[in-house]
């Protein structure tokens, strides 16, 4: 169960990164990204842990220590570790379900949904992850849906 949600936490990234269109169009503001983005996974850290598991190290992906300081840091001390480990995203079958197959089903529920499920039964405050899934839901719903910029994603995540 702890790897499993160890790598559900990084798997948090696939809804964001399908809804702004990741590998299909330029990222308009990246400090946003890495907000939003470490955010995402900061919560998905404090979900797991507060629901008593423990971190399992998946080679290659960042740890919840990097993730934890990539949330609580200024971006200036973290932005190349960051983008360190931006640069080894590829193309998440969200994305390919939704974007390229435009298929409404998706993983949305089994990822984002199960940890917020499990955010509800600790109370833990998720905002990111909850904000992400309503806006996913919405939007992939959609018969044509098309990714959004980050900004309109930021506007509509009412966090603010």
């Amino acid at each position: 169960q702890d790897a499993v949600l160890s790598k559900m936490i990084i798997n948090l990234t696939n809804s964001f990164t399908t809804l702004i269109g990741f590998t299909y169009q330029p990222i308009s503001d990246k400090a946003l990204f890495q907000k939003i983005l470490s955010q995402l996974t900061y919560e998905g850290v404090k979900i797991s842990k507060g629901s008593g598991h423990k971190e399992c190290k998946l080679g290659g992906m960042p740890s919840w220590l990097l993730i934890t300081a990539s949330a609580m840091l200024p971006q200036f001390l973290t932005r190349k570790l960051f983008e360190k480990n931006v640069k080894k995203m590829v193309l998440s079958s969200m994305a390919q379900d939704v974007i390229q197959n435009h298929r409404g089903d998706n993983e949305l529920e089994s990822i984002n949904g199960y940890l917020l499920t499990l955010a509800r039964q600790n109370n833990i405050k998720a905002p990111y992850n909850q904000a992400i899934y309503e806006l996913c839901q919405k939007e992939f719903a959609k018969a044509d849906f098309t990714p959004m910029d980050v900004k309109t994603v930021w506007a509509n995540m009412a966090l603010h």
